[in-house]
């Protein structure tokens, strides 16, 4: 299965999820992250994913890079065939 982490964040993802997904991996799951990496991508992070892509998601949701963010996101999940579910917690 293709797992897209995609977050406004990437510091979220670097900081608390690694281990996520390092396990998914393990699991033989296809396993990318997306969002606004506005620093460098860890070691920890490159290894533990098979892609990152970069997004400029913002957290505001009227700001305006998030509609060429959201044409980008669909453009990469056209591109890779993943199927998508929104997750909530």
């Amino acid at each position: 299965m293709k797992i897209l982490y995609l977050s406004t964040i990437i510091g979220t993802i670097d900081s608390f999820l690694i281990p996520h997904l390092r396990l998914l991996s393990e699991q033989g799951h296809v396993v990318d992250v997306a969002g606004n990496f506005t620093t460098k991508i860890s070691k920890e992070l490159k290894t533990a994913t098979k892609n990152c892509y970069n997004l400029p998601l913002q957290r505001n949701p009227l700001n305006i890079n998030n509609i060429n963010a959201l044409k980008r996101l669909l453009i990469l999940i056209k591109k890779n065939a993943m199927n998508f579910k929104i997750v909530e917690k």
